[in-house]
């Protein structure tokens, strides 16, 4: 990581921003939940990177650290209203293929990040405040010193331990379980639970689901969706059952979404959903699905982050 202005200087502005980059997308889409918002920030601070000479920065990954992050607070700032009166559950814009491919951190700091991108989480960060959210995860997720979240943010750095410790109780007490990497027992689940779902048959999917299993819709303003999550094993598999009588003739094409294991389903050629499964200890923890058209449009793009 460059960290002086002589590396800058040697290395040239854009190597340094694209060294930078995959990092960068990865906090700003952390905080806004939306890859197209992630996108618009990180180009911005490139712009401001530009313009304020990047010979003149003497710690470049910490300054576009800062840039990012309170740019991507304003952008969740303006979104707020909006998802407060959004139609239904807000998921965020799913990620297609593995979001760590840019950099392979150790094995316990990929499973937090990992963790950090999964749509259950990603979900349950809606829970805070802005600011809350951007001190959370500069603290618990990037590990930025609170001096520099404290500039971020404009507050003390007291203030934003007492921020992150509070915003960290509450993402414990809602944030989905443990954190499994996708492997082969998961996967035979996540086959297990798809192929009860198309059997109609319920008995089969309450064997699967664990017993506080959650299943969210976001269907946007257009596209039908539960209006509430669903609780409960029982609940939950007659839902399923459900949407497998109505989906029977979809095409499906498994994919990672968000480093979980999940399904895209077309039908007529026309993306219909992406839903992706959290498995826990060989059961179903939570589902979640996105229909609405404008997030799953992200899903034609592979973002590289960390």
């Amino acid at each position: 990581m460059t960290s002086s202005r002589d590396e800058v200087g040697a290395s040239g502005a854009e190597a340094v921003f694209a060294a930078e980059r995959p990092r960068l997308v990865g906090l700003a889409y952390r905080i806004t939940g939306s890859l197209s918002d992630a996108d618009d920030v990180v180009q911005e601070a490139w712009l401001r990177f530009e313009r304020a000479g990047p010979e003149t920065v003497e710690r470049p990954a910490a300054w576009l650290t800062t840039v990012v992050a309170r740019l991507a607070l304003d952008h969740l700032k303006a979104a707020r209203h909006q998802r407060e009166v959004y139609v239904g559950p807000w998921l965020p814009e799913p990620i297609a293929s593995d979001p760590l491919a840019a950099s392979r951190p150790g094995p316990e700091e990929m499973a937090e990040l990992a963790q950090s991108l999964t749509l259950g989480f990603l979900h349950v960060l809606e829970t805070l405040s802005p600011v809350e959210r951007v001190v959370f995860v500069l603290a618990d997720v990037f590990d930025v010193p609170y001096k520099e979240i404290a500039e971020t943010v404009g507050k003390t750095p007291a203030a934003c331990r007492q921020l992150a410790s509070r915003a960290r109780r509450r993402v414990r007490e809602a944030a989905p379980g443990r954190y499994e990497p996708p492997g082969e027992e998961t996967a035979q689940t996540v086959g297990e639970l798809l192929a009860a779902t198309m059997a109609g048959d319920v008995d089969g999917l309450v064997r699967l689901l664990a017993d506080d299993a959650v299943l969210i819709s976001d269907g946007g303003a257009h596209r039908r969706a539960a209006r509430h999550p669903i609780r409960g094993p029982l609940r939950l598999a007659r839902f399923l059952t459900n949407l497998g009588r109505r989906y029977g003739q979809v095409t499906i094409e498994p994919v990672a979404l968000n480093g979980e294991l999940g399904i895209v389903l077309y039908d007529g050629g026309e993306r219909e959903a992406a839903m992706a499964v959290h498995v826990e200890d060989g059961r179903v923890a939570a589902i979640h699905i996105i229909r609405a058209e404008d997030k799953l449009a992200a899903l034609d793009r592979h973002p590289e982050m960390i």
